[in-house]
């Protein structure tokens, strides 16, 4: 992975089963990084009948500290372009799943990306349910 510092991570995945739905940033705005996301966690960590959710609640360096070592050990390259959707290719799955992770200012911005396993996959949403866990009865200063 480039030795430069990430400002936005995006993880999310659209499903017909809203249950396997999830949707996570973290992004730095105003020299502060945010973490929102929205998922459904289990018994141990939710506390709105299954949904979790949160909105640009700060965190630190050390909040983040085990995902920026899980990202320094992942394969980040430029993402493909995309092809062109081939109207009458009918869609079974309506599924979507997306992972970046940018690099610099609104004005110099890239993405970078990693084809993700199913255990990455894993590693990665488990890394941010634990940090939901740690910082979703801070105090927030940024309501959105």
């Amino acid at each position: 992975m480039t030795t430069e510092k990430w400002t936005s991570l995006v993880l999310k995945q659209n499903h017909m089963n809203k249950l396997q739905c999830y949707d996570y940033h973290i992004y730095l705005e105003n020299k502060q990084m945010l973490y929102s996301c929205t998922f459904h966690g289990n018994a141990g960590i939710d506390n709105r009948n299954g949904l979790c959710k949160l909105q640009s609640m700060p965190v630190t360096e050390a909040d983040l500290a085990e995902l920026n070592d899980f990202l320094q050990k992942l394969p980040l390259e430029r993402p493909a372009p995309k092809r062109p959707r081939n109207p009458h290719m009918p869609a079974y799955d309506a599924a979507t799943f997306s992972f970046f992770v940018y690099f610099g200012t609104y004005v110099d911005r890239y993405s970078l990306t990693a084809k993700l396993s199913a255990e990455q996959k894993d590693e990665l949403r488990q890394i941010l349910h634990r940090l939901f866990v740690k910082v979703k009865d801070r105090k927030n200063d940024n309501p959105a």
